[in-house]
């Protein structure tokens, strides 16, 4: 599965760790070990906040949380999480891909002339 997540710090509490640059160096060393591992497909930060938002994988949501607490800041990090579906309009080709449950074929609409006989 794949999650939208979107981790915010809490700098003001953060930044009075006694330890805060053995912490960023080894939150980095995890981070690209995540990547590594494709947990953590893409990664963008939010100019201006001290935020970033990528694209997560993994098996289910409890993995997520387990992924998630492998982060060093992890107590310091609000995480918003939204776990993302393949939309029907995205392929390799950029074409429609019928969804995989088939879907009941809607009934025909009535001939006109057949609907001028009912209203008689």
């Amino acid at each position: 599965m794949e999650f939208l997540v979107t981790l915010r710090q809490d700098w003001p509490e953060l930044r009075r760790h006694p330890r805060l640059a053995e912490l960023i160096t080894e939150e980095r060393r995890i981070g690209r070990m995540l990547m590594d591992e494709g947990v953590i497909a893409r990664m963008w930060r939010i100019p201006g906040q001290r935020a970033n938002v990528g694209i997560w994988r993994a098996r289910d949501a409890t993995a997520l949380v387990t992924h998630l607490d492998r982060l060093p800041l992890r107590p310091w990090l609000e995480a918003d999480v939204v776990a993302l579906a393949t939309h029907e309009l995205e392929s390799a080709e950029g074409r429609f891909i019928p969804d995989a449950t088939p879907q009941q074929p809607r009934p025909e609409p009535p001939h006109p002339a057949h609907r001028r006989q009912e209203h008689r």
